[in-house]
């Protein structure tokens, strides 16, 4: 008997275990799906327009990231990806939130070639939350050739500006912490922009 309930409690947590890493996997894969239709301006995640105004709109996301608790891409200058992974009355209600999902894009975004750079964090009293940006690799040039100020180069004549090709720029990643003063609401916010 003892064996049985050893065994149904061995194979419990290895149930568990597994189903916490495929979440961890679910994460992944579907912001690698987002980041990936970036170069596309996303015409492959996004769905229908559900707000629009003279300077923006908003689409329905279609590929959900698990944990959101809501979704939408926005066309504002550019066009990016908003999921709201938390949110709480205190800055303390969303700590445990941050850790975990900037550990998840950690684990997510870094072995890709992604290098995670921290920025301040401009609302009054939240310098402790920096803001994660996960940028991307390198960027590809169209011009392949040094421009004559770089030291080394042997080109001759005006330095030449280096073109990118967009079709080519992979999206980067950003995990904010943001404060709405009129609702008092702090809101952890994922954030993958086009270039």
């Amino acid at each position: 008997m003892k064996r049985k309930l050893l065994f149904f409690t061995a194979a419990f947590i290895i149930a568990l275990s597994v189903s916490a890493s495929a979440q961890d996997d679910d994460f992944c894969d579907a912001v690698n799906t987002i980041l990936r239709d970036a170069p596309n301006q996303f015409r492959n995640t996004r769905t229908t327009i559900t707000q629009t105004s003279a300077s923006s709109a908003v689409y329905k996301a279609g590929v959900i990231v698990p944990g959101t608790i809501s979704s939408r891409f926005v066309a504002a200058g550019g066009i990016f990806y908003e999921g709201a992974l938390a949110q709480a009355k205190t800055v303390a209600g969303v700590k445990d939130a941050y850790e975990k999902y900037k550990l998840k894009l950690k684990d997510c975004l870094s072995p890709a070639g992604y290098r995670m750079v921290l920025l301040d964090n401009f609302y009054e009293g939240l310098s402790e939350y920096k803001k994660v940006a996960y940028m991307p690799p390198k960027k590809i040039f169209t011009d392949t050739t040094a421009p004559a100020n770089v030291k080394g180069s042997k080109a001759a004549g005006p330095a030449k500006k280096p073109t990118f090709d967009l079709k080519q720029l992979k999206g980067h990643v950003t995990l904010e912490l943001d404060y709405e003063k009129t609702s008092k609401i702090y809101t952890l916010v994922l954030y993958v922009y086009e270039h």
